[in-house]
């Protein structure tokens, strides 16, 4: 069995243990980590309906700048929790606007993972990469410290979108 040939995680486990996993999954929470505006991500929207289909509570995290094209009002157990966005620093340097940015978002992401998340239910974190810092970074924390399994969407690499929206050298 191939995950990467199914069309979801549903489908890949088969018709079979769906009962099963979704009698597992009932009480369980998902958090799905946006590091970026969440009505632009149709992709974890998608990835958010199929655990909520699935039997999971699973609150988005990320910010809510738009809403999502998804209507994920009309999935009950699905919540988005907004991330508050760091402050503009446009005339500043990049050198002085990324080292700010990374401590804010440690700092507001950690806090709202540990806080909105339950202690005893969390089992599933799916995070979207890019951005891999410190996303990464305070995604695996909350993981070890609730005990829950980190998953992560590779869909692009960190440093090319770090290197074009600054323009930085190689």
């Amino acid at each position: 069995m191939v995950f990467g040939k199914s069309k979801s995680i549903i489908d890949a486990l088969g018709a079979s243990l769906i009962p099963q996993w979704q009698a597992a999954c009932k009480g369980s929470e998902a958090a799905v980590v946006v590091l970026g505006d969440v009505g632009r991500s149709p992709r974890m929207c998608n990835h958010a309906i199929m655990l909520a289909e699935a039997g999971y509570r699973v609150k988005i995290f990320g910010f809510h700048d738009s809403d999502p094209e998804i209507p994920l009002t009309a999935y009950e157990p699905i919540e988005i929790v907004g991330l508050r966005a760091p402050p503009e620093m446009r005339s500043l340097p990049a050198a002085v606007q990324l080292p700010v940015k990374f401590v804010w978002n440690v700092f507001t992401l950690f806090f709202t993972l540990f806080f909105r998340t339950s202690h005893l239910h969390l089992r599933v974190i799916l995070m979207q990469n890019p951005p891999g810092l410190p996303t990464m970074l305070v995604c695996y924390l909350i993981s070890r410290l609730k005990t829950a399994r980190l998953t992560v969407d590779w869909h692009n690499y960190t440093y090319s979108i770090l290197r074009d929206k600054y323009n930085l050298e190689e």
